[in-house]
């Protein structure tokens, strides 16, 4: 597993209230609380978890070390293939917009490096809702979540050419994130975003118990959660 850099650890309960208060009267740091997912992210400075102290404390079901969370650079297009593979199986050849198909109405949220919000195949239809760096790193100084926007809805290869993206920029011009920050995008969506709502999650990492929970809370919220499979050539059933 490949560990974030900073000793942190997402804590499961259903008294995140409580448990803080606790956790907090013995010294240990809450970087951050999630009510709605019945998560903490508790750090420690050492190195160490003081499995023996958090034994103590009731309510504490799991803990989870934070780990990295990656995607890649920008895609590159090589034609149209891919948007028409898609009409092809669902529509037999006829192009999904005729059939009324075009995502029109439909909010999508797309957490990756950000989007050139001016580029021609996005303009008018990407609104930069959120940024992990304040914007400070630019709109996508890496070029995935531009190429990622592009292909949902995207004037020439977008498959929902008529939805609107909502970009939350999360990944820095590298491409990593630790996990445990990714729940911060996901807060917001849980509050702000408006159905009918589509999330993107183009990225990979290990299994994540943490975003495990709070993905499948958001898909009973009604939102509908598309993510990366198969990345690395590992089958998406092994992940």
């Amino acid at each position: 597993t490949n560990h974030a850099k900073e000793n942190c650890y997402a804590l499961r309960t259903s008294q995140t209230r409580k448990v803080k208060s606790l956790l907090e009267k013995i010294g240990i740091r809450i970087k951050d609380a999630y009510n709605n997912f019945g998560l903490l992210v508790a750090c420690f400075p050492d190195g160490k978890v003081p499995v023996t102290l958090l034994k103590m404390v009731e309510f504490v079901e799991w803990l989870e070390r934070d780990m990295i969370i990656k995607t890649h650079g920008p895609l590159v297009a090589s034609g149209l293939w891919g948007k028409q593979r898609i009409v092809d199986f669902y529509s037999n050849g006829t192009d999904i917009p005729k059939l009324g198909l075009s995502g029109k109405g439909v909010n999508v949220y797309v957490i990756d490096s950000g989007a050139i919000k001016d580029h021609e195949e996005l303009r008018g239809r990407v609104t930069l809702a959120r940024s992990s760096f304040d914007w400070s790193i630019g709109e996508d100084c890496l070029g995935h979540g531009t190429s990622v926007t592009s292909l949902i809805v995207g004037k020439t290869f977008g498959i929902a050419p008529d939805a609107h993206a909502y970009v939350l920029q999360h990944f820095d011009c590298v491409g990593e994130s630790p996990s445990l920050s990714l729940l911060g995008s996901l807060n917001w969506v849980f509050w702000k975003a408006r159905k009918p709502a589509v999330l993107n999650l183009s990225l990979g990492g290990d299994k994540n118990y943490a975003l495990d929970v709070v993905i499948n809370i958001l898909v009973r919220k009604g939102i509908v959660v598309v993510a990366a499979a198969g990345n690395d050539n590992i089958e998406a059933a092994e992940c």
